[in-house]
């Protein structure tokens, strides 16, 4: 596999090339021109070239060291600065309180963990990363191995995954988590990078919750169930004062209207020997209406028992 050069290093070595270069070509073409000014002995010539050649290897040499020296520096600071942020990346990177795993996307297999998902699942680095994905579900569908591979490639297509999964642990056999997945480019290898987060205390409380909901919808309907027979008892209870408060009005009206009969009654028999008077009706008449009259009183009589 061909490693990508950062830019930055490409950039530093073609600079020191070219002031090699630059600085080569000035020194042959000033100083072979200086020389063929100043020395025309061809036998001083030949030392005067062969000490120009040895000055430049060391003019040469202590250029390239104080080039090679000042990005020396320079990549040393950028490493230090490298390693400073490593060492803080990992720093976060096993401090989050959510499991992190990293998976190829292609296979799935596992390449690295933080120590948070050794603390969560009970096992060390190395026998995470071995044990692939059977360990991260129960082994049966729908949270084993397969279910968990499918669940990777679908977020190596692009898209990413969240989902509640049952995993087992070495310490428990059933152990609620979310699980995030995204797609992420290290090192330039397409990764998933998985967040794994445990729920089993807000499973936990769901399940409390829908018991205290179904606890409460009983109540609920026991309560209305009692209402509702209270309401029932209080209608025919209240039926039953009607009832009774229309025989006690039947009652007082019947007496009213006995007494009232009657005192029509005396009445008109107080009054007929008036009348008879008054129209000059015989003894025997009146007599025989005095007869009449408690004959007529008894007709009233009647009436009023057959009204009651």
């Amino acid at each position: 596999m061909m490693l990508m050069v950062p830019a930055q290093v490409r950039n530093a070595s073609l600079r020191i090339v070219a002031i090699y270069a630059f600085f080569g070509a000035m020194w042959i073409l000033v100083s072979d021109t200086v020389v063929g000014w100043l020395v025309s002995d061809p036998a001083i010539l030949t030392r005067v070239a062969l000490f120009k050649g040895w000055l430049f290897i060391l003019l040469t040499s202590l250029l390239l060291y104080k080039l090679i020296s000042s990005d020396n520096q320079k990549l040393a600071r950028a490493t230090a600065l490298l390693q400073g942020s490593e060492e803080r990346f990992h720093t976060i990177y096993d401090s989050l309180n959510d499991a992190i795993f990293i998976h190829d996307a292609e296979t799935g297999r596992i390449l690295d963990v933080n120590e948070t998902a050794c603390r969560l699942y009970g096992y060390g680095r190395e026998e995470l990363l071995s044990n692939g994905l059977q360990q991260l579900g129960t082994g049966e569908p729908p949270y084993s191995g397969a279910e968990a591979l499918a669940w990777i490639q679908r977020c190596a297509e692009g898209t990413p995954q969240t989902f509640e999964w049952i995993t087992t642990t070495r310490y428990s056999s059933r152990l609620w988590v979310e699980v995030s997945m995204r797609r992420a480019t290290i090192d330039g290898e397409n990764r998933i990078v998985v967040m794994v987060r445990d729920i089993s205390e807000r499973k936990r409380a769901e399940e409390q919750l829908s018991l205290q909901q179904a606890q409460l919808e009983e109540l609920n309907r026991t309560l209305e169930r009692r209402v509702n027979e209270a309401i029932a008892e209080l209608r025919q209870k209240d039926e039953l004062l009607l009832q009774q408060s229309r025989h006690a009005a039947m009652g007082r009206d019947a007496e009213q209207y006995r007494a009232s009969v009657a005192t029509t009654a005396q009445q008109h028999c107080n009054l007929r020997p008036e009348y008879a008077a008054a129209e000059g009706l015989s003894r025997a008449d009146r007599r025989a209406d005095s007869e009449r009259c408690p004959e007529h009183h008894g007709n009233h009589q009647l009436h009023v028992e057959d009204h009651r």
